[in-house]
């Protein structure tokens, strides 16, 4: 009668182990079958961080991971926007190759802290942020006027109009009130009798700037 109690209580013990590692066997360390797993365990991120950290689902980064769904071009953006991680690099999906960071250097941990601190930073941390902010803010008005005017010399102003669209509304969900990004003008918006545009245009833009400076330079205070 005791040995047949021994005999169960090790029977018992031996299906514990056995389903303890099976379950924590299947939490190993990720293979590593994609580029995106590499930098994900490089930066020490499991994939539901990872998934919060771009505003995706775990079981879309591990979809990726286990090449069961393409990177697409946005979602690689967003990634190497968030990681600071070469963007070619990431695309590519060779493991093979070194990861290295947006200017061609080798990547580590190191850089994602880095890039997560410039990220979330607040300007005016540092002297030549004001400087920064409107050069980004010049850089985007070049980019978006050039695009804009080849879209209308190539008849496709439409579809461009269009896409830009889809854009604000994710701006205005991340940075504006919800229903749209909001602005704030020192003159009135004009009725549609109103032709020329244009001083208001430029209006908008100083308005920008304006507000960058007192934005900025109230942090330093």
């Amino acid at each position: 009668m005791f040995i047949a109690h021994v005999d169960l209580f090790n029977n018992l013990l031996f299906a514990c182990l056995l389903h303890m590692w099976y379950a924590f066997g299947r939490m190993k360390p990720s293979a590593q079958k994609h580029t995106l797993a590499v930098l994900r365990v490089l930066i020490g991120k499991s994939q539901k961080e990872m998934a919060e950290l771009v505003k995706r689902s775990a079981r879309t980064i591990q979809a990726i991971e286990l090449a069961q769904l393409k990177l697409s071009d946005e979602l690689g953006r967003q990634i190497a926007r968030a990681t600071g991680v070469n963007l070619q690099w990431l695309m590519a999906g060779d493991i093979g190759k070194p990861i290295i960071d947006s200017r061609g250097k080798p990547y580590t941990s190191k850089a994602f802290d880095q890039k997560q601190a410039w990220i979330n930073r607040k300007l005016g941390d540092y002297p030549d942020d004001l400087r920064w902010t409107e050069l980004s803010i010049t850089v985007f008005l070049q980019v978006y006027c050039g695009v804009a005017i080849s879209a209308l010399k190539t008849g496709k102003f439409t579809l461009f109009n269009y896409k830009m669209s889809k854009v604000w509304d994710t701006l205005a969900e991340d940075f504006g009130t919800g229903a749209g990004v909001g602005f704030t003008f020192d003159m009135p918006f004009p009725s549609k009798d109103v032709l020329d545009l244009m001083p208001l245009a430029v209006g908008m833009v100083k308005e920008v700037f304006k507000t960058a400076r007192k934005e900025i330079k109230s942090k330093k205070a």
